[in-house]
């Protein structure tokens, strides 16, 4: 705590701090949607009829005379199962980057921005390695890309961008 004019202070919040709490937030906010929705990729099913379908990483959607019908699945591929344990640890980094970020911007103690750092950046490489994989196989296969995937990608290299800014707030003045 600072002492201004007799009375204990917290410190006031530096330009660096203003900007990287959101930017992980809104990283955070992307992953998220783009984690949970069922647009990773496009195809047409095959068979006598085809019809538009389309996946996330949870559920398989297809739309059938105007009606859209989505169920979970259980992947058969390995490399499907590993990108999703990447997503989901991903998830985890993200979340304890982004908690750090809001409990610095609230209490304004620097002791736990390390371990923020260093979760958003390892959360935000893995998220983006898994998009990767999804994007290679996927795009071997012939489908399309879909915006689920895109939100994901961007939302996690917005947290990795984070990750070297809560290090230098981290190595900024002293509390």
């Amino acid at each position: 705590m600072y002492k201004q004019g007799g009375v204990y202070s917290r410190p006031p919040l530096g330009p660096r701090a203003l900007v990287v709490a959101p930017l992980i937030w809104v990283g955070k906010i992307l992953f998220l949607v783009g984690f949970v929705t069922n647009y990773w990729y496009k195809y047409m099913s095959v068979g006598a009829y085809r019809y538009p379908s389309h996946r996330g990483l949870w559920k398989i959607c297809s739309t059938i005379d105007y009606t859209t019908n989505c169920a979970a699945f259980f992947p058969l591929e390995g490399w499907y199962t590993g990108v999703r344990a990447l997503e989901c640890i991903a998830l985890i980094g993200i979340s304890v980057a982004s908690f750090q970020s809001l409990f610095y911007l609230i209490r304004r103690v620097k002791t736990r921005l390390i371990i923020g750092a260093v979760a958003t950046v390892f959360g935000g490489f893995m998220g983006i390695i898994g998009c990767i994989i999804m994007a290679v196989k996927i795009s071997n296969l012939g489908f399309t890309l879909g915006w689920s995937l895109y939100l994901d990608a961007v939302g996690c290299v917005l947290c990795v961008a984070g990750g070297p800014l809560l290090f230098l707030e981290y190595r900024s003045r002293d509390q």
